[in-house]
């Protein structure tokens, strides 16, 4: 590969690393160094303190970086948003940035009509289709069930291959290894969705269940009671759309995955809310 997509990224210091090592890979003499005396940093520590987040990038050096990797125009305008992401000072801030850079990669999710819901009817089919991205599946049922946890049946694992392959969310590749055809997956809005639902029900069960299967280090489960206005909760309940997108952002642009998670969010009332007032004409 001799090409990095900036639009991939959302993390501008994992963007000019990435770079770098590719870079590095094909010339040799593309040391830090070199990047130092290219976009007129006094010593080649000054680039490496960027890589760590010990500095932040000043708008001329956005720039001369802008410059020095020779981005076009979009491609510019999305490595400034990238910077400016990362160094905002307040959380309104980095969500107006967010936003920003959202319309320029929109996340490549495959919409499922009610008639594929199949996909929700079993915890473990989205499981399955997320340890596709890290490993070489090419017929072993015994060893990709395994890869899932708590662990499925070779029957099951086989069961979620072919449900996802005839749903074309997976397909085989020229070497014979199943890959996914896009990085995420949405359904088309239903309320009262039996399959959505009860997929929940099941994450829901497993996030209780992890509280036992694995160690604190390696979950994360907590929760807060509050009281806020109905304004409030349509606020939130958009920040919890916002954050995860974001948590897909991230995901979709790691290049190097070795494990699958889950991640569930919960809204839910504690006491009776206030009836819905009708609008008079």
């Amino acid at each position: 590969m001799d090409f990095i997509n900036i639009f991939e990224y959302s993390d501008y210091r994992r963007y000019l690393k990435d770079h770098y090592e590719l870079q590095k890979s094909l010339e040799p003499q593309f040391t830090y160094r070199y990047i130092a005396e290219r976009v007129g940093f006094k010593s080649a520590g000054h680039f490496t303190q960027i890589l760590k987040g010990l500095i932040n990038l000043s708008s001329s050096m956005v720039a001369r970086f802008i410059d020095f990797l020779r981005l076009n125009k979009k491609e510019a305008d999305y490595f400034e948003l990238l910077v400016r992401f990362d160094q905002a000072k307040t959380h309104a801030e980095k969500r107006r940035y967010f936003e920003l850079m959202a319309k320029f990669r929109e996340l490549k999710i495959a919409t499922l009509d009610p008639l594929q819901y199949d996909y929700y009817d079993n915890w473990y089919y989205v499981a399955v289709r997320e340890v596709l991205s890290y490993y070489p599946f090419k017929g072993d049922y015994a060893a990709l069930a395994k890869k899932v946890k708590p662990s499925i049946s070779p029957r099951e694992a086989k069961k979620a291959i072919a449900l996802l392959e005839r749903l074309g969310l997976i397909k085989k590749d020229s070497d014979g290894i199943y890959k996914k055809t896009v990085a995420a997956v949405s359904a088309v809005p239903l309320g009262g969705s039996i399959a959505i639902a009860n997929q929940a029900l099941q994450t829901m069960r497993l996030a209780q269940e992890a509280l036992d299967r694995f160690p604190k280090e390696l979950r994360n489960v907590s929760g807060v009671a509050f009281s806020v206005s109905q304004k409030t909760f349509e606020d939130l309940q958009e920040e919890i759309r916002n954050f995860r997108k974001r948590i897909l952002e991230l995901a979709q642009s790691d290049p190097h995955p070795d494990a699958v998670y889950q991640f569930n969010v919960q809204l839910f009332p504690l006491s009776d809310s206030p009836e819905k007032k009708e609008v008079q004409p």
